[in-house]
């Protein structure tokens, strides 16, 4: 009884959490869909007579039927080479588990409640994979394309690569969706070009990137949707609420119920009534369909609305190469490796990872440039950079059918494994050309990191991400030059940041730290929202005044004494609003800048000046000041010595440098320190 128990809660927990990240879009996407397509009720309220019919007329005979629905299946992998470019072996296993849901053979039916067990029901569907594509050509029934729509993409992929709906039912996998759905699917009848199942990678099989047992059956539900089925409880994604017992899944052995109530005694709306808490329409243990939602999804099977009817004709299964008895021929391979640049220090190595999809791979030919080897037959070579320079690599794939090549141009970046810059060190991008050398770019979509002059602290220059509220869930990098920090024991970081959210979207920065030239990195910095935000928040596009920055920094203790450290800034977009970056300051001062006066204390005036700017303390108690001027660089250009000054008013007159430009003063007073701007014209 005890491990029951613990069983049950562990279930519990389980669904808890998928509601609470609302596993199935479905309700949610169904809603917008009918908002936007307010004449597809017609077609649905059709196919509802169509299904009431049908229901009639099967009902007492669904169990002996001998009719096996073969629907031809194609998966879409829309990715940006992570991990939600999944494995062939884990689709697989997808499309096996689909199968033992859809047939009964699914070993947990087992554990069914005595109650349901007569109701049990066999769709007697098989889903198997494409083996021919709209053209006729080879294909294992899945595609692969880069996209950085994989975060957040949602209805988007689909206009990207489908293919047609009445052939095949499209599934799509992506990295996450827009509204963190696990997956949502719509009812017979959406427009064609939306039709068909988007899931995330972790919901996709059991195996790979699946997260297990408690997601296996998350591609049956939304199938389960696909082919007309609503959650037991109604048409909403909101399970356990008292309301849901007025609302009606449409199925006859389906006992009316609030949902997600995961107890294996769950009372329905009905005095005397379960719960079906183990069915697949509901969020909690999803084990088996009923014999009414079989004729449900049978009767869908059968109707002309959604094009279901036409999936598993006869002709159509010639057409797809999922007919019994068609035998598949090997198909060419599709040569594939990452398109992300690989940064390492010069006499590192890289292991390389072949990507590669299509048909099996007998052989593979690498071709590199700048490397120790020239060429390599073996499929995960490793190759030594002894130079700094950025290299091209080639990857060609053979097999009996064929064979395709793909190049990666400046694959790789090394750099030098002794920095040519020394912190301190100040960028200002005023005469830098950007991207060049080892300042690099990783672009998400869209707009990517550029110099502006739009907006700037210091001279006309700054760098800034464009809005682009098309392209969420987005990252968008930027890699600094490698510094080093060998004589620097107090290393600082500090830049300035202007940004403005649009109705709190929610945007996130962070700043990354590496000391092996990019292997691997540490985050020192992250804000979000109302933390990041240096404004108000505004649906126009955002270009900073001079009251719009702020002096922001981030912890690097750990630079201290490592020869070869570099940044990364990476701007994750959640629809807001265009962000600025100035006046970098790294391994210099550890200061606060002010751009306003502190009348309390310092003052600085005129500011910018022509010959001359002068200098006021306002001391409330005696104590030890001196002031240094120093360039962008961080270069001491002029300073006075230590001297103890009473308590009150004091000016010192600042003279020119030889050349005009900006500046920095730095003030202490006893053992504080303050950074002010000084611009001399």
């Amino acid at each position: 009884m005890k491990i029951v128990l613990v069983s049950l809660l562990i279930f519990f927990c389980q669904v808890s959490q998928a509601q609470q990240q609302h596993a199935c879009g479905h309700a949610e996407m169904e809603e917008l869909l009918l908002q936007k397509h307010p004449a597809l009720l017609h077609e649905r309220a059709a196919l509802e007579q169509f299904t009431a019919t049908y229901t009639a007329h099967r009902q007492q005979r669904v169990l002996s039927d001998t009719i096996l629905f073969i629907i031809p299946v194609v998966f879409h992998i829309m990715h940006n080479y992570g991990e939600e470019n999944i494995s062939r072996e884990q689709i697989v296993d997808a499309v096996r588990i689909m199968n033992e849901y859809y047939q009964k053979r699914n070993a947990d039916t087992a554990q069914i409640i005595p109650l349901f067990q007569p109701l049990i029901g066999d769709v007697r569907l098989e889903f198997r994979l494409a083996q021919l594509d709209p053209q006729g050509n080879c294909t294992d029934g899945i595609t692969r394309h880069q996209t950085y729509l994989t975060n957040g993409g949602n209805d988007l992929l689909k206009s990207i690569l489908q293919w047609p709906p009445d052939r095949y039912l499209n599934i799509w996998v992506e990295k996450n969706t827009l509204n963190s759905f696990s997956a949502y699917a719509y009812l017979p009848g959406a427009p064609p070009a939306l039709d068909g199942i988007v899931v995330t990678h972790p919901y996709v099989g059991s195996i790979g990137t699946a997260q297990g047992s408690s997601s296996i059956a998350i591609l049956a539900h939304e199938a389960g949707h696909y082919f007309n089925l609503l959650h037991t409880w109604g048409p909403t994604n909101t399970p356990g609420l008292a309301s849901n017992c007025s609302l009606d899944d449409q199925v006859f052995d389906t006992p009316n119920c609030i949902g997600g109530v995961c107890n294996l005694n769950a009372p329905g709306c009905i005095a005397g009534e379960i719960s079906n808490v183990q069915n697949i329409m509901d969020y909690c243990f999803e084990q088996m369909f009923t014999l009414g939602q079989v004729t449900r999804m049978q009767a869908a099977l059968n109707a002309p609305t959604g094009n279901r009817n036409n999936l598993w004709s006869t002709g159509n299964l010639a057409l797809t190469g999922t007919n019994d008895g068609y035998i598949p021929v090997a198909c060419p391979p599709i040569a594939d490796l990452t398109n992300r640049v690989m940064r390492i220090c010069e006499g590192q190595s890289i292991t390389f990872e072949n990507l590669s999809y299509g048909g099996n791979v007998d052989s593979v030919e690498w071709q590199f440039t700048g490397g120790n080897i020239v060429s390599s037959t073996d499929p995960s070579p490793t190759v030594q950079y002894p130079v700094a320079g950025i290299y091209d690599v080639v990857l060609t794939v053979f097999n009996g059918s064929g064979s395709s090549s793909i190049v990666r141009n400046g694959l790789v970046n090394v750099l030098p494994a002794v920095p040519s810059l020394t912190a301190p060190v100040t960028q200002d991008f005023e005469s830098l050309q950007f991207p060049s050398g080892a300042w690099g770019v990783e672009n998400a979509a869209g707009s990517a990191w550029e110099i502006t002059t739009n907006a700037s602290v210091s001279g006309s220059h700054s760098i800034f991400l464009q809005r682009d509220s098309l392209n969420r869930e987005t990252d968008d990098v930027i890699y600094t030059e490698s510094y080093d920090f060998s004589n620097c024991p107090s290393p600082t970081f500090s830049f300035r940041l202007a940004f403005a959210n649009v109705n709190a979207s929610g945007d996130v920065l962070k700043i990354f730290m590496s000391t092996d030239c990019g292997q691997t990195w540490n985050m020192r910095y992250s804000k979000s929202g109302s933390f990041l935000a240096t404004a108000t928040d505004t649906a126009y596009f955002f270009i900073p005044s001079s009251g719009q920055w702020r002096q922001d920094g981030a912890n690097i203790n750990g630079a201290a004494g490592e020869a070869q450290v570099c940044f990364k800034f990476q701007f994750t977009s959640k629809g807001g609003n265009s962000i600025y970056v100035d006046d970098i300051n790294i391994g210099g001062l550890p200061v606060k800048v002010q751009t306003m006066e502190d009348v309390d204390l310092i003052q600085l005036k005129p500011n910018p000046a022509y010959q001359q700017a002068i200098l006021i303390l306002d001391l409330p108690l005696s104590a030890n000041i001196s002031y240094t001027i120093l360039d962008v660089a961080g270069r001491a250009v002029r300073s006075n010595d230590m001297q103890l000054l009473t308590a009150g008013k004091h000016a010192f007159e600042i003279s020119r440098p030889p050349a005009a430009g900006l500046y920095f003063l730095l003030v202490r007073v006893n053992d504080q320190l303050s950074l002010r701007k000084l611009v001399f014209e």
